[in-house]
């Protein structure tokens, strides 16, 4: 498939999603749904915060002018809902939905670190120029804070798809932004990982068919992404 046959399914996408667009608030809104954990809401309509991210990283990919400069919007909205309070217990993550904060939250989710991180790393890594220089310390502070989340929560590796995320999430940004502290923590867990996966010959959690296709995504990603030659 050619890129701009790609192009062209995406913008159609896009116009499928425009349906759903909430101009009051400036993101996506949806029918509300969950897997009956985490948040206390039970129905009605929300604006999802990951699905929003990955709304924002396809506006970009569009390359049409009036979506990239919604997805800029989005990201910073999104940027804005995360937890910057250095001495809450939830520094660095964000609530599911923008109608329920973190406080509502039954309990917060600490995935949120991993899951939005990663995506507000693509968008800054595939269009970071596309921001102006004080919106790009906006992006770098989210990131940054995504991390160091990520870092306190230090999850083990039989967590396979949460594992693969954080370091991803750890080694791309300390990558990206040349910040050694945060790159060495994420070559260390990535050899963890490496070392106990390949001891059970799979992931941990191989008769998951969520969990799995999200490890290997996020390893297509690191395939895709990282510079670190060993």
């Amino acid at each position: 498939m050619t890129e701009e046959k790609k192009r062209q399914l995406l913008i159609r996408w896009l116009e499928g999603e425009e349906q759903d667009y909430d101009s009051q608030t400036g993101l996506l809104k949806k029918a509300f749904s969950s897997p009956g954990y985490h948040t206390k809401l039970r129905g009605g309509s929300v604006h999802q915060t990951r699905e929003n991210m990955m709304y924002a990283s396809a506006l970009f990919d569009s390359g049409t002018p009036s979506y990239i400069e919604r997805g800029k919007k989005i990201a910073l909205k999104i940027a804005a809902l995360q937890d910057k309070e250095e001495a809450s217990p939830t520094y660095g993550i964000w609530s599911w939905f923008y109608e329920e904060p973190l406080e509502e939250m039954d309990p917060p989710d600490w995935n949120w670190a991993d899951f939005l991180g990663k995506e507000f790393l693509f968008i800054v890594m595939r269009h970071g120029e596309l921001f102006s220089e004080e919106e790009q310390e906006i992006l770098e502070d989210t990131i940054r804070r995504a991390c160091q989340a990520i870092r306190k929560r230090d999850v083990e590796p039989d967590y396979t798809n949460i594992s693969v995320m954080g370091t991803y999430v750890t080694c791309i940004a300390g990558e990206y932004y040349r910040d050694e502290e945060i790159l060495c923590y994420g070559k260390e867990r990535l050899r963890k990982i490496h070392g106990f996966n390949m001891a059970y010959h799979n992931f941990a959690e191989y008769n998951s068919p969520t969990y799995t296709v999200t490890a290997a995504e996020d390893l297509a990603r690191f395939y895709r992404d990282i510079r670190w030659a060993e």
